[in-house]
């Protein structure tokens, strides 16, 4: 089955594609193209040939607007050549949904594009922009001459002055590459032993880079793809000396893999729930056919060493956030007993947030379990071991990422999981660890709200208290990840990031506010947010810029406390007017009549939304 799906991915997709646009199924040519290499199993060389169809398609006929969920002007700043890299990473962004923009300026000019604020860089405005540095750029000498230390701070500081410009020229995210390491040191060892040796200052300069990072800036660790795929791999000296091309074109998918796992993230397109099969999938064998005790899990027996390890992986993610569920065709009985009489089991029933076992099809089984946890299909990722099952999922929901481990063995499927980079965040915050409790405790709600004789009744005995305050330093990363993916409640759908957000809070133009929600079964965490600016053209108007909910606080009439305060504070500023606006996406047509039904009346309809407006006089 391996084989039958590489050559899916591979170039008799590509043919499927190319047929397609020259039928003029363009839209069909270019789901293909998201298809055919989508997980990225592919070499450099398919990956740029699928690349060379996908940059002509563009040229001719863009996507149309609902192929695509998000769009993206990017940056690509680095002393290299980037013809090769940029092509591929179009088409692996496409693979996820973005439309991405991209510039790059002429070889070798990093300086003059960011120093210069007529250079093309700022001309472009880019919404994200990757520093693509490598170990020439630093300039550091196999010895530096003085103390080693003086040497890291002067070349963290031009970093810092660099990040600290476009910050302030464009208000954008910055992906900066640590430096890696040259291939070949004539001090060997010493390099990194000596005061002041090369090895050394670039591990030193790499281990500060995150201390000193400003609120918009992630670093990107190179020195991990490096160790993934190879120092031989990732340096080629010919491609250097011939094109000046780094690293070497076998190393570009991995690295390019990572820098999307980062602009996923900062554009709210990280997933949130993994869903797994059982059977060949957590443990070894068939439950239902051999029973608990002929599970291949855990020692001495190495492959159910390697299926535990597995399962710890996956616990580690629950941990930092992630949701896990299971998602299998068996009998319930059999399919819960390793859980229950296992000693080998490292996750248990209360570890996941679904368990979805039947003889249904999987893709119907998600589908539910996205509808239980209010999520997005999109927001999903599922891992089983059979290759029938894999295809299935796909071909019912596109949205899904379905890992494509190169065998059944239970180290390639965790590999799978970890190279897909689909959990990737920009930041770890306290909602993120006890967003497994929270999604537990949701579903004593629903339970509770079941047995409720009205809403009403559900919301008295829920005892709901809901706090607010402005944004600050230590929830706005919160605010951030809730801008960056909330979808359903979201009335313009704005994705400010966290150094707009910083803008935003540094005026007097602005009143922001979070709000944090409690009830008798917990704590949701942060899942409000709301931001007003003075309109442009009336000192006394406010003008909501954003207005959203988090799915897992919807249904509790947490929007109305929201109101009551918005209203609180406007008349406090001596504010007459609000002018509400409401941009319509793919998710949000909940929201559309949620003026209307506050008290707004339209005042204009437009192609970017419907702008409503409420007099506070008689309020």
């Amino acid at each position: 089955m391996m084989s039958d799906n590489k050559q899916l991915y591979g170039p008799r997709g590509f043919d499927m594609a190319r047929q397609l646009r020259a039928e003029g199924l363009i839209s069909e040519a270019y789901s293909e193209l998201r298809r055919v290499q989508c997980p990225s199993k592919l070499a450099f060389s398919a990956l740029s040939n699928a690349a060379y169809l996908y940059e002509r398609m563009l040229a001719k006929t863009p996507p149309d607007n609902n192929l695509f969920k998000r769009r993206c002007r990017l940056a690509w700043i680095s002393s290299t050549t980037s013809e090769f890299i940029l092509p591929v990473l179009r088409l692996l962004a496409w693979r996820d949904f973005i439309l991405l923009d991209c510039y790059a300026p002429p070889f070798d000019s990093v300086d003059r594009e960011i120093y210069d604020d007529q250079s093309g860089l700022y001309k472009f405005k880019p919404d994200i922009v990757i520093l693509a540095d490598n170990w020439r750029d630093s300039r550091i000498p196999a010895i530096s001459s003085g103390v080693g230390e003086s040497v890291v701070a002067g070349k963290l500081q031009q970093i810092l002055q660099r990040w600290k410009l476009l910050e302030e020229r464009i208000g954008c995210r910055v992906i900066q590459h640590s430096f890696d390491f040259p291939p070949n040191d004539a001090y060997g060892n010493l390099a990194g032993m000596l005061s002041g040796g090369r090895m050394g200052v670039l591990r030193a300069i790499n281990a500060s880079l995150p201390k000193i990072a400003i609120p918009n800036v992630t670093v990107l660790q190179i020195d991990e793809i490096v160790a993934r795929v190879g120092a031989e791999r990732w340096h080629d000296s010919v491609a250097w000396f011939s094109t000046r091309q780094h690293p070497g074109l076998k190393a570009i998918p991995d690295l390019l893999e990572a820098d999307l796992a980062l602009i996923r993230a900062t554009l709210g397109l990280t997933k949130k729930v993994l869903v797994v099969d059982l059977d060949n999938t957590l443990w070894g064998g068939v439950v239902g056919e051999s029973g608990v005790g002929g599970l291949r899990l855990g020692a001495p027996d190495p492959v159910g060493e390697a299926y535990s390890e597995l399962q710890r992986y996956l616990l580690e993610l629950k941990e930092r956030g992630v949701l896990l569920a299971v998602c299998s065709k068996n009998n319930e009985v059999d399919a819960r007993a390793p859980f229950e009489n296992h000693n080998g089991m490292t996750l248990k029933l209360e570890d996941l947030v679904g368990f979805m076992v039947n003889w249904e099809p999987k893709s119907s089984n998600i589908r539910s379990l996205a509808e239980q946890l209010n999520l997005g299909i999109d927001s999903f990722v599922f891992l089983d071991d059979q290759g029938y099952e894999r295809e299935e999922v796909r071909a019912e929901l596109p949205g899904v990422a379905v890992p494509e481990p190169d065998s059944e063995h239970p180290t390639d499927l965790l590999k799978a999981i970890h190279d897909g980079r689909w959990f990737e965040t920009l930041a770890f915050t306290d909602e993120d660890r006890r967003r497994h409790e929270s999604y537990k405790a949701n579903a004593e709600r629903s339970v509770l709200q079941k047995n409720s004789g009205s809403l009403a009744e559900f919301l008295k005995t829920l005892g709901l208290r809901v706090d607010s305050a402005e944004f600050d330093e230590s929830t706005l990363s919160r605010v951030a990840q809730l801008v960056g993916k909330t979808n359903q409640f979201n009335l313009t759908s704005r994705r400010h990031d966290l150094p707009r957000l910083l803008q935003i809070v540094g005026t007097e133009r602005s009143w922001t506010q979070w709000y944090r929600v409690r009830d008798r079964f917990g704590d949701y965490g942060i899942v409000g947010v709301l931001i007003a600016t003075v309109a442009d053209n009336y000192a006394k108007s406010w003008e909501i810029d954003t207005w959203l909910i988090s799915c897992r606080a919807l249904g509790r009439g947490v929007e109305d406390v929201m109101f009551s305060s918005l209203l609180k504070a406007a008349k406090r500023c001596g504010i007459t007017r609000l002018i509400g606006i409401y941009k319509p996406s793919e998710k949000n047509v909940q929201v559309a009549d949620f003026y209307p039904r506050l008290g707004f009346s339209v005042v204009a309809d437009q192609d970017n939304g419907t702008y409503y407006q409420l007099d506070l006089g008689d309020r």
